[in-house]
């Protein structure tokens, strides 16, 4: 263990005082469980608190801790409870919010212990409770810093980025299977299946035989329904190579019902979605200026007034020409779009 590592863990001690009530929180979805020791581990209650994970349950749980501090004469609380994935945010926020300290222990660290209360491998959440309060008194946790909010839009605005490219790639694999089945030759036409000329085409014309019967003219009005720039000689040529080869389609015709073609038609609007266009991602970020291609730092001050203007280096991570000492993780979000007026295939192209 190095120095400074011994250094940390003997502040973190210190800071358990004999004044210091111990509260230690097994996390649930609905409903945690706590316990309260002093600063060597003997437990001040009689039994564990159970609390729903609403506004009453939190209030009464500040009411036991506040009854155990004028029971035993103890004026500093520290509450420390596992990083249970989201469950413990709503707790621990409220509690900051009411100006205890709150801790974060490591799940692994309450693992390997749980036998040091009863020597035996059982687990209960009172038990639990009470092997967090232990780890905390022995100075096994980490402070509770939630991040500024302009991190936690950052945060939440990746991850929501992860959720539509993981999800535009299923459209896509369910929309090229359709094209694969019902009318491979599509390809020939349309090497980009996911052109705006032809997400439209399959909205309209999802089979070959919705177009043998077709005529060139016929066909374009029908796009015209979709695309402000239906026509000219590059559309005409489109039209006639899609009738060639749906006339002459070795696609499978067999069980083209209405729920069969339900399919494709669920896919393709989810495909025009406001998180997803032609593959490319919108994402906003309130208080930001325009998103494209890489990440674009707020424009402006925003409520927080943490970061200024300034356009992020993919390569380095920093920011060119900062106008603010602080720093924002570099996030690069390949073909990413604005939504609203700037963006791409808006309009009727975007139906």
């Amino acid at each position: 263990m190095k120095s400074s590592a011994i250094h940390t863990q003997n502040q973190r001690v210190q800071h358990i005082s004999p004044t210091t009530v111990v509260v230690g929180i097994d996390i649930g979805k609905a409903q945690h469980v706590a316990q309260a020791t002093d600063f060597r581990g003997i437990v001040l209650t009689r039994r564990s608190w159970a609390f729903a994970n609403t506004h009453a349950g939190f209030e009464s749980l500040l009411d036991d801790i506040q009854r155990v501090q004028r029971d035993h004469g103890l004026d500093h609380v520290v509450v420390g409870m596992e990083s249970t994935g989201h469950y413990f945010w709503n707790l621990a926020q409220w509690l900051l919010d009411h100006n205890i300290e709150v801790v974060i222990v490591n799940p692994a660290t309450t693992k390997r212990n749980k036998e040091n209360r009863d020597n035996t491998p059982s687990k209960s959440d009172p038990k639990d409770a009470l092997v967090i309060a232990d780890a905390v008194s022995r100075g096994y946790y980490t402070p509770y810093q939630p991040g500024e909010a302009v991190f936690e839009r950052l945060r939440v605005l990746v991850r929501n980025r992860e959720h539509w490219v993981v999800e535009a790639g299923r459209v896509k694999n369910r929309i090229t299977r359709w094209v694969d089945i019902r009318f491979p030759e599509y390809h020939r036409v349309f090497p980009n299946l996911f052109g705006p000329r032809s997400l439209a085409t399959l909205r309209l014309f999802p089979v070959p035989a919705d177009l043998t019967e077709l005529s060139i003219d016929q066909v374009m009005q029908a796009w015209g329904t979709r695309l402000t720039r239906p026509g000219g000689d590059r559309g005409r040529r489109k039209a006639t190579a899609l009738l060639q080869q749906a006339r002459a389609s070795v696609g499978v015709a067999w069980g083209l019902g209405q729920l069969t073609r339900h399919g494709v038609h669920a896919d393709l609007p989810r495909f025009y979605s406001p998180e997803i266009v032609s593959g490319g991602i919108i994402l906003v970020l309130p208080h930001t200026g325009p998103i494209v291609n890489n990440f674009t730092y707020p424009a402006a001050e925003g409520p927080e007034g943490v970061v200024r203007g300034g356009r992020s280096t993919a390569a380095t991570g920093r920011r060119r020409n900062p106008t603010s000492a602080a720093r924002v993780p570099t996030a690069v979000f390949h073909r990413t779009i604005v939504h609203g007026a700037n963006s791409r295939h808006s309009g009727a192209n975007a139906q």
